[in-house]
């Protein structure tokens, strides 16, 4: 908590720059993770649908 860094010595601008940081980060990192994702998704999708597409002219 705020108040255990602040009596280690840290200051309170320090604690509030450092958590707005790492806030921004993880925020950095579950969009990334989310856009991977999304893109790992699309790209799957789009192979299901060549492989169906494929498997279709094959069978005629």
């Amino acid at each position: 908590s705020k108040k255990e860094w602040t009596d280690m010595g840290v200051k309170e601008e320090v604690y509030d720059m450092l958590k707005k940081e790492i806030n921004d980060i993880n925020n950095y990192m579950d969009t990334t993770t989310f856009y991977k994702q999304l893109l790992l998704d699309s790209y799957r999708s789009a192979q299901q649908e060549y492989q169906e597409k494929n498997n279709s002219l094959h069978s005629e």
